[in-house]
């Protein structure tokens, strides 16, 4: 991996503004070995209800965005540049560790990880070239 590809972050899930720049590699050093993460996940998954989840995933997880944005604020417009898509695969169930074996040799997947409520997995692709038009990531994603 390389670790000068600049992405967003941001202390809260929903909030779209006052995105800090870190590096791809500091987030996934972060979702790999931060107690407080691993604290946040066991306590989702211990929740049945899945409204009370995803309202405890809103209030106490972080977020990343895949791309950079004008004045740290996440709207399609302000892009700045992105050169990953990143796909969230929900409710995988019993397929998650067949899927997970299936994704480890695509050689187009650039990496991958299980959702916070452990029964998903949010899979990252990396573009051949960056998007810096947000008028191109729309015609991308649309």
């Amino acid at each position: 991996m390389s670790n000068e590809i600049e992405v967003s972050w941001q202390d809260k899930i929903y909030n779209a503004e006052d995105l800090k720049l870190t590096t791809i590699d500091t987030v996934f050093e972060n979702i790999k070995t931060s107690e407080k993460l691993k604290e946040l996940v066991a306590t989702v998954r211990g929740i049945q209800d899945e409204d009370l989840q995803k309202k405890y995933k809103a209030n106490k997880f972080p977020y990343f965005n895949l791309g950079t944005f004008k004045g740290g604020h996440r709207k399609n417009t302000n892009l700045i540049c992105t050169s990953f898509f990143l796909f969230d695969y929900d409710d995988l169930n019993d397929k998650l560790d067949s899927i997970k074996e299936q994704l480890k040799q695509d050689k187009r997947v650039f990496a991958f990880f299980v959702s916070p409520r452990g029964n998903g997995l949010k899979v990252i692709y990396r573009l051949d070239k960056p998007i810096t038009d947000h008028v191109c990531f729309t015609r991308q994603i649309g």
